[in-house]
Order: structure tokens, then sequence, then C-alpha cells
């Protein structure tokens, strides 16, 4: 009997293709063999539903609570008309839904992490992610200023106009 008749049509265990081998192969060849290891050692990702928004439920959360902050502050103004968002700061709230995205990613990871180096490698970038959203917070604000008092401006130019006589 010869050697390819013992071995047989075996199926791999990686891509699923047919191919002749011995009895004890698992894989068609090493690269196969190569990307079934990688597959196995790999982080396991850490599902993150995302909204139609394209927004993890977190980033949309967050988004509503500033507009809830906006529309609270204009009407406590007494404006008849609700404050928008301008153009730059849309931009800024955009991008900090995006590292409220990536910031629940990796806590995700995180959590599904075993080895002790990568769970420090990861709260390092969260801690910096966590930073960096705040300061992008801080450029975004939802209180309106103080209305401007004309009183001290008249104080000023009362003073003014006594220096000049």
């Amino acid at each position: 009997m010869t050697a390819a008749k013992a071995a047989g049509r075996r199926t791999c265990a990686g891509c699923g293709g047919g191919f002749i081998g011995r009895v004890s192969a698992r894989f068609c060849s090493p690269a196969c063999k190569q990307k079934a290891y990688r597959t196995r050692r790999a982080p396991r990702k850490a599902v993150v539903s995302v909204l139609p928004s394209g927004h993890c439920a977190a980033a949309v959360a967050l988004l509503a609570e500033l507009d809830a902050e906006l529309a609270e502050s204009s009407a406590a103004r007494g404006l008849l008309d609700p404050l928008e968002w301008t153009a730059a700061e849309r931009a800024t709230l955009e991008n900090a839904a995006w590292t409220v995205d990536r910031l629940e990613d990796l806590r995700g990871a995180y959590r599904a992490a075993d080895d002790a180096k990568v769970r420090v490698k990861i709260s390092g970038e969260l801690r910096l992610l966590e930073t960096s959203l705040a300061r992008l917070l801080k450029a975004v604000p939802t209180d309106l200023p103080a209305p401007k008092a004309d009183r001290p401006a008249h104080a000023a130019n009362a003073r003014w106009r006594r220096a000049q006589k």
C-alpha cells in the first residue's frame, strides 16, 4: 500500500479545504496552521452595540445629556428660540462621541484580557482617553455667559468724562 493511499483525503481545520495528508494532520499548509494559531491567540474583542447614529449607547447618552443641558440653559435665560450648537462645537461633540466609543471598546478589551501586561497597556490608554475626553468636553460650553450690565460701563465712562473736564 502506498503512502498516499494510507494518508487519505482530509479536511483542513483552518480553511475548510480538502487535502491529502497523514492521519494526524489537521491543516493543509503551514500558512493555515499559523493563521489558526493567530486567531486563537488574538485578544477577544468586546462587542459594543452600535446604534444607528454610529456610536455606542454611552456616547449617544452623553450627547443627549449635553443637548439637554444646552436646552435647560436657554430655557433658564428665557430665550424664545433654543440655542443650537455651532459648527465647531458639533465637530468637538462628534470627536467626544468617538472618544467615548473607543473608551467603551478598550474597557471591553480590558475585561477580556487575561495577561497582566496587556491590562497595564490598556489601562494607560484608558487614562489618556479619559483625559482627552475631559479636554474635549471643556471646549463645549453648555451655559451662557451672564448678560452684560450697562452699569459698570456707565461708571467707567463717567470717570473718563470727569478726567476729561
